[in-house]
């Protein structure tokens, strides 16, 4: 009988406990988060990130524009310029606590839209605004790749490989002219760069330099006074000279490489002019995978023609094609230098009216676009994030979730 009685008891605590769960469960709040986009991630990806949010209480929508969104949204993830344009349509959404821009940066109309959005919301709290920082790995990947292309001249050695002609080496046999035809190149072990922007990206291009050898310098826009601290990605850390964004044209003067990390805002753009180009050594070469209007178009074309720096290599650009039908005929440097004697057609490159070894161009693949491991990082990352913020009850601090990271609306970062 005793042992009867144990098992009715054991039996009744393991039922009470099944019914403990099953109305947590029902408790649990839902949530709904709105992915706005013209055009719709892979059926793949969005089941992907379905999965990894159902256990936290979210649900997952997808609708091709703002008006579509339903008013208890509670996060949208949009990055779509065209998505903000109605203020009225961001302005109903009463529920909404964040949005996600699933990509670095964030367009400044977006900025401004989700501004004036805070501005009206009369007390409440404002919206949290994240951005995703999921391809910093592959970005600056991409940042070292084209710096030591251009800083080896490898394009130029494969040229002359493929014609048989090994001149270029520099190897000094019978015959050879003097001086040899050597294919210049910057060597890295000991030569001072600066990286222009301390983020995600820039920490990671700092710490692929100095683990060469280089002599790294950085500049910050938080940064006040110059000193060198610890940067850290992960377990990999360096100590690096870490400068106030002011001091730039003060350190361009020694850089052999300068690459270009920062964000697009309205004190970046146009940073890079014919003073900073002119300030820079000779043989310097010059990387960006900011973004294309940080650089002065027209500065920097006439930098490589007077001779002001060695390369510029960039993957991102000043023109972009607007579909598919653009895509195979859209020229991303374009000029037109009646100074220089330059007649430029709309749709002409101006990087073929230089000579080959002074730049290196890249179609904006350092954030690995269309490529399923990339994908799957973006998805990963939200789903971080809104479960974070599922748990805590707290956009502010849960959507922030590397690599997602807060952006302050008044500065784009």
């Amino acid at each position: 009988m005793f042992r009867a009685a144990a098992i009715g008891a054991v039996a009744g605590t393991a039922a009470l406990y099944y019914f403990y769960l099953c109305a947590t469960r029902r408790k649990k709040k839902a949530r709904l988060c709105c992915w706005v986009s013209s055009l719709a991630p892979a059926q793949a990806s969005i089941e992907r990130l379905r999965r990894q949010i159902a256990g936290t209480g979210w649900s997952l929508r997808v609708v091709g524009s703002l008006e579509e969104v339903p008013r208890e949204t509670a996060v949208l993830v949009c990055g779509e310029v065209k998505a903000f344009g109605d203020a009225k349509k961001l302005g109903r959404l009463e529920a909404l606590g964040g949005v996600i821009v699933p990509y670095a940066g964030i367009h400044p109309k977006i900025r401004e839209a989700l501004s004036r959005s805070n501005e009206r919301r009369r007390g409440a709290k404002p919206i949290v605004v994240v951005n995703s920082h999921h391809n910093a790995p592959s970005t600056a990947e991409m940042a070292i790749a084209l710096a030591l292309a251009a800083a080896k001249r490898l394009a130029e050695g494969d040229q002359q490989l493929r014609a048989n002609d090994w001149r270029g080496r520099g190897l000094k046999v019978d015959g050879a002219p003097t001086p040899l035809p050597v294919i210049p190149q910057l060597i890295f072990d000991g030569a001072r760069v600066l990286v222009v922007g301390l983020g995600a990206v820039g920490s990671r291009v700092a710490l692929a330099l100095s683990a060469m050898g280089c002599d790294v310098h950085a500049t910050s826009q938080t940064a006040t006074t110059a000193r060198t601290r610890e940067v850290r990605v992960g377990a990999v850390a360096a100590n690096i000279d870490v400068h106030p964004a002011a001091d730039l044209a003060t350190l361009l003067g020694s850089a052999k490489l300068v690459v270009l990390c920062l964000p697009l805002n309205a004190q970046t753009r146009g940073l890079f002019g014919e003073n900073e180009f002119r300030a820079m050594p000779s043989d310097a070469v010059c990387v960006n995978v900011a973004r294309g209007p940080i650089v002065d178009e027209q500065a920097v074309f006439n930098a490589l023609q007077r001779g002001d720096i060695a390369c510029y290599a960039s993957d991102v650009w000043w023109h972009y094609p607007g579909d598919w039908a653009h895509a195979a005929d859209c020229a991303p440097w374009t000029t037109n230098d009646a100074n220089n004697g330059v007649s430029n057609s709309k749709n002409k490159n101006v990087a073929t009216l230089l000579p080959h070894h002074c730049t290196l161009l890249s179609p904006h693949r350092g954030g690995a676009v269309g490529l399923d491991a990339a994908e799957e990082r973006r998805m990963d990352a939200i789903a971080a994030a809104l479960n974070r913020a599922a748990r805590l009850d707290d956009f502010a601090t849960g959507l922030a979730t590397p690599p997602l990271g807060r952006v302050d609306l008044q500065t784009g970062y």
